[in-house]
């Protein structure tokens, strides 16, 4: 069917679309690569007679081992397990399609997507995006632009879309960009700490990019799409009009206060009148869900026009500053970092600790990238109240990981693993800013040399065709009300970080004024934290000891010894582990300072060329009836003749004992590089010299 394929290329990338089968029964199903990434999606719409479920829009994306060209074990073959990367982008897709279908419609839309084949350079999403939405598209009218997914970079200086996976490394940013040909859903990423006017030219670079490939998708539906599926609304006109006549009075008055104390409990006052005042006794639960839903709307509309109407009062400049903030170091005695950020009734408490790369954190061998992590955990109370779920946990604490990783040393440099563990003990979760802040906090206090301090603020922007009114640090009422939240990290010199939302279409003016509000406050809590804690701290005395050396490639044999022989007696001896690699690069740790330092000593001796004329303290390993054998370090043995002992008269296994010290010097070196000893040679050494 080739009149069915579109193909057209996004990126650095071609895109193919098709349909994925002709069999009856199977739903709309599409199929699109993207490079050599596969994805088949399968849309199933059940109206509400046919509903043995409730409704609302269920997305499934499965992954198998064949799409990477893998035998699985049988055990495995049912698993479809995805990585944290993958579970945190299909949440982040599953918000974005439900902002695109209509409010409280009755159906159930059942969304699969199956990965046949994963190109290692490119990630299978962004197929899984376009299936997504031609599937939608040719089930049901289209009640919205198709959603797209691009991957920005600044690559040489020159920005491009969806590059692939091994050129990202040399990116100064890492942008994920949802969006339409309408509007701009989402912008999520990390950067190089990039100026506020490169980041904008990279946003309106990839909203280009991602409206060609949006009117590409609608192309194709439009041609293609069959049915005329319809989404029935739930919430009459009528009954909308008279819940905002009921409630606008009222709501006016409560947020002309300047002081808004109790406003929630206000808010929950006034709508259970409206609920009085419109069905009396005769309210059922789907009715007052219905009426909930729609006076949410309706304070999120009185807001916006309470800010709009005050924008030129001198009340506008407090929604510019910054609400207080409480930091404290130090909390825990063992803990190697911590630290809490409280603002207002939200508190994150975040614990660093510090492992070897063979880290007792996982027990595993750990990539350069994967040398730092970020584990959001949350606290409820019985009823649930503020617990946040563990999908958007993994969203925000992925998020936090990425923004902090340009300003994390190396492994080469800090040879640590940095685990950071984030609990959540105020009475609502916390926002990904504040686990940020308290993650940067935790970090200094645990000694670790960051690059620059990072600094995270929430910033809103409610729009009209005349006006754009930032809000810095939004509550929960105010974000709903803002045509754009974002949540921007950042050092003194740069951005490192962003996570957007936006209802409308970015343009130039709103990223301007939202990018210079963020800016003007991340300064200002930049010099809060480094107020507070300063520079990096020394290292906790529980943390553990790592120091890298570099040997010459030619003498890992020497130091590793047969069999491993020799690195296993140097960490028998000095209580440390030491790892050699094949280029030079010689890893050793311990628990104490004092063990690193033996263990350092120990290779030191190991690798010494020996020499006639050194003095050695030795260790008998072996008595023979001609002579001792004795250690000289780790690896390397001598020979003491019984001749060359100052009582060579006595039997020698009355004179020593294995385990005992000895002084020796070195007189010779034999073919087989073992050293030829003598106490005799030193003691007349001494001799001499004490004539002098």
């Amino acid at each position: 069917m080739s009149g069915s394929i579109k193909r057209f290329s996004f990126g650095r990338h071609p895109v193919v679309i098709d349909f994925g089968s002709s069999a009856e029964h199977t739903g709309s199903s599409v199929l699109v690569h993207v490079g050599q990434s596969v994805v088949l999606a399968t849309c199933h719409v059940h109206p509400p007679s046919f509903q043995s479920r409730p409704p609302g829009l269920v997305i499934s994306f499965v992954e198998r081992s064949y799409a990477r060209g893998q035998i699985s074990d049988y055990s495995q073959i049912q698993q479809a397990e995805l990585n944290n990367a993958d579970r945190s982008r299909l949440l982040e897709f599953q918000s974005m399609l439900n902002d695109t279908l209509p409010d409280n419609h009755e159906l159930r839309i059942e969304l699969n997507l199956l990965v046949f084949s994963r190109d290692p350079q490119v990630e299978p999403i962004f197929a899984g995006v376009i299936a997504a939405s031609c599937a939608l598209g040719i089930t049901s009218t289209p009640q919205a632009d198709p959603i797209v997914l691009a991957r920005l970079a600044k690559i040489n200086g020159v920005f491009c879309t969806n590059p692939s996976n091994s050129a990202i490394e040399k990116s100064q940013c890492d942008l994920w960009i949802y969006g339409s040909s309408s509007q701009t859903s989402q912008v999520r990423g990390s950067a190089n700490e990039l100026d506020e006017s490169e980041l904008i030219c990279a946003i309106e670079f990839g909203q280009r990019e991602i409206r060609r490939a949006s009117n590409s998708i609608k192309e194709w539906i439009i041609e293609h799409s069959t049915t005329n599926t319809h989404f029935t609304k739930t919430v009459e006109t009528p009954l909308k009009r008279k819940i905002a006549a009921l409630a606008k009075t009222s709501l006016m008055k409560i947020f002309q206060e300047v002081e808004k104390k109790d406003l929630l409990s206000k808010l929950s006052n006034l709508q259970k009148a409206v609920e009085i005042a419109i069905c009396i006794n005769e309210i059922d639960e789907s009715r007052k869900n219905i009426i909930a839903v729609y006076f949410c709307k309706c304070v999120q509309e009185i807001l916006r026009e309470h800010y709009l109407k005050i924008a030129s009062s001198s009340y506008v400049h407090e929604t510019t500053r910054l609400h207080t903030r409480k930091v404290k170091a130090h909390l825990f005695p063992r803990a190697h970092g911590s630290a809490s950020y409280t603002v207002g009734d939200h508190c994150a408490i975040a614990l660093t600790t510090l492992g070897r790369d063979r880290s007792s954190l996982n027990g595993q061998y750990v990539e350069e990238k994967k040398s730092f992590d970020v584990h959001i955990h949350s606290f409820a109370d019985d009823t649930g109240a503020g617990c946040q779920s563990p999908t958007r946990a993994l969203y925000a604490g992925r998020w936090v990981a990425d923004t902090l990783r340009s300003v994390v040393p190396k492994l080469d440099i800090f040879p640590y693993v940095i685990q950071v563990d984030v609990e959540q003990v105020g009475m609502h979760s916390s926002s990904p800013d504040e686990i940020l802040c308290a993650a940067m906090l935790s970090m200094l206090d645990a000694g670790v040399p960051l690059f620059s301090v990072v600094g995270a603020v929430v910033v809103g922007v409610i729009c009209s065709p005349s006006q754009l009114i930032p809000l810095i640090d939004p509550d929960d009422l105010e974000k709903a009300s803002c045509n754009v939240v974002a949540t921007v990290a950042g050092t003194m010199t740069g951005i490192a970080g962003i996570d957007l939302r936006s209802k409308t279409l970015l343009t130039r003016e709103i990223l301007q004024d939202l990018l210079s509000q963020a800016k003007q406050a991340r300064f200002s809590l930049i010099a809060l934290m480094e107020e507070s804690i300063g520079t990096p701290k020394e290292l906790s005395k529980f943390a553990p000891r790592v120091q890298i050396l570099k040997i010459s490639s030619r003498k890992t044999g020497q130091l590793v010894g047969r069999g491993g022989s020799v690195v296993k007696a140097i960490c028998q001896q000095t209580y440390s582990n030491v790892e050699v690699f094949p280029d030079g690069t010689v890893r050793v740790s311990a628990s104490n300072d004092d063990s690193l330092q033996n263990a350092i000593i120990a290779i030191q001796k190991t690798l010494k060329p020996l020499k006639p004329g050194q003095v050695f303290e030795g260790v008998v390993s072996g008595i023979q009836e001609n002579g001792l054998l004795i250690n000289l370090s780790p690896g390397r043995d001598g020979f003491l003749p019984r001749e060359q002992l100052l009582d060579a008269h006595l039997p020698v296994r009355e004179q020593f004992k294995i385990g005992g010290c000895i002084r020796v010097v070195c007189e010779s070196v034999n073919h087989n590089g073992q050293g030829q000893l003598s106490v005799k040679a030193l003691h007349h050494e001494s001799a001499g010299n004490s004539r002098y």
